[in-house]
């Protein structure tokens, strides 16, 4: 029942409580006639009429759809809340002669108008939140050994292209990242958006694995995974790779220069971007499910960037074929650039005139550009993009622009 308080004794309304000079008169008005009795005054002193709040003394009054509250001339009535449960209101809910409601807060609980502005999570962010807390409760369960890392992203690939050379031109400049790490921990919202994609990727089956080099290009073809590894000679390249959530890590990647798969295709004067997608396996992949991605993964380069010589595509790490969750059978690898642009499981590179589409930056262009390079001065709009830590061992560094390849891919960048 829906019950009128002031200052710990009930009374039911159904017009207005007024008051006046005279304690004598002040009555509950209403178009029903009152039940309960009339509203006195707590202490029955007139002289001290002003300084004398007011009460509904026990019992009801008929209650209708207005009410409101006159003043006594001499003070103001305290406002009488309408509330919908049977707890006493003591004087300590009394403010400045007010009542206070139970949904009135003081100001110190009030949320800041700058927290009400600001940007609302996105969804990247809140699946970033989402992964570290599945991480915490990871703990619970029992880590995986070497062995089952290995079974969970292992491809029935020929092996015998692997290991390949290192080539001496790339380094590090710190501690490779140990194999078992980037296995265990790793990005491939196609399975899942926690971090342990290798319990999620036992459906996926990347063989047989063939891709489509096509769009404004003279030579347009299909590759299937033998073809790749024995039209285009690989190497073993030592990069570091730097996530857009601040970790690193350093790895080896076989494979060979895309600028050599362009080169072959021959692309016309008109091209000018190239543009990356994934494969389309909902079966396999069941995060392709979710409609609120715009699946299948994309992602895009200039031509400049695309036949820059540090531009790879990638069939192997650590001497061996990639594993399922690293981007089995092929992928792209662009080390100055964030490590969302380094698309996974390519199934087909297109030529074209257009920027295209790309994944992350379709869903929101102001955290997630398409240059998208790494840029300690450049802040994630929810974090800083200063400093980063290593993959396995947590070290931090200073993060540094073009993720240290500056001397290799700066002269992309100059005006003019």
């Amino acid at each position: 029942m829906v019950r009128a308080r002031a200052f710990g004794l009930w009374g039911r309304t159904s017009g207005r409580f007024e008051s006046c000079n005279r304690w004598s008169t002040c009555r509950s008005r209403s178009t029903d006639r009152p039940r309960g009795r009339s509203l006195d005054r707590h202490a029955a002193a007139p002289s001290q009429h002003s300084d004398q709040q007011w009460t509904a003394s026990a019992g009801y009054l008929p209650l209708s759809t207005e009410w409101s509250l006159a003043h006594c001339p001499c003070r103001p009535l305290a406002i009488v809340s309408i509330i919908h449960d049977c707890s006493l209101v003591t004087e300590t809910n009394v403010v400045n002669g007010f009542v206070r409601r139970p949904w009135d807060l003081p100001q110190s609980l009030h949320t800041p108008l700058e927290v009400f502005r600001a940007p609302r999570p996105s969804r990247r962010e809140f699946l970033l939140e989402m992964s570290a807390s599945a991480l915490l409760l990871a703990g619970c369960q029992k880590a995986p050994t070497d062995q089952e890392l290995t079974a969970a992203g292992a491809v029935a690939i020929d092996t015998s292209k692997y290991p390949a050379s290192r080539s001496t031109r790339f380094e590090y400049g710190r501690t490779e990242s140990i194999k078992r790490d980037t296995e265990q921990f790793a990005n491939f919202y196609e399975f899942t958006s926690s971090k342990e994609v290798f319990r999620h990727i036992s459906g996926f089956n990347p063989t047989p694995w063939s891709f489509e080099v096509t769009g404004l290009c003279k030579n347009p073809r299909t590759y299937d995974l033998d073809q790749i590894v024995s039209t285009f000679p690989l190497e073993e390249r030592a990069y570091r790779h730097r996530c857009v959530e601040t970790w690193a890590m350093c790895v080896p990647w076989t494979g060979f220069a895309l600028r050599d798969l362009i080169t072959a295709a021959d692309p016309l004067p008109t091209a000018k971007y190239v543009r990356f997608e994934t494969f389309m396996r909902p079966a396999e992949a069941r995060q392709q499910l979710d409609s609120n991605y715009p699946w299948p993964y994309q992602e895009g380069l200039t031509l400049a960037e695309a036949t820059n010589e540090l531009a790879f595509i990638a069939t192997g790490i650590y001497g061996a074929p990639l594993p399922k969750q690293n981007g089995a059978p092929v992928r792209l690898v662009v080390p100055w650039k964030y490590g969302f642009k380094s698309i996974k499981s390519i199934v087909k590179i297109e030529l074209t005139d257009k920027q295209p589409s790309t994944f992350w930056n379709s869903l929101n262009p102001h955290e997630y550009s398409f240059e998208a390079n790494v840029d300690p001065a450049v802040p994630h709009p929810r974090w800083s993009q200063q400093y980063e830590w290593m993959l396995g061992s947590r070290e931090n560094f200073d993060t540094v622009k073009y993720n240290g390849y500056g001397e290799w891919v700066a002269r992309l960048y100059e005006p003019g």
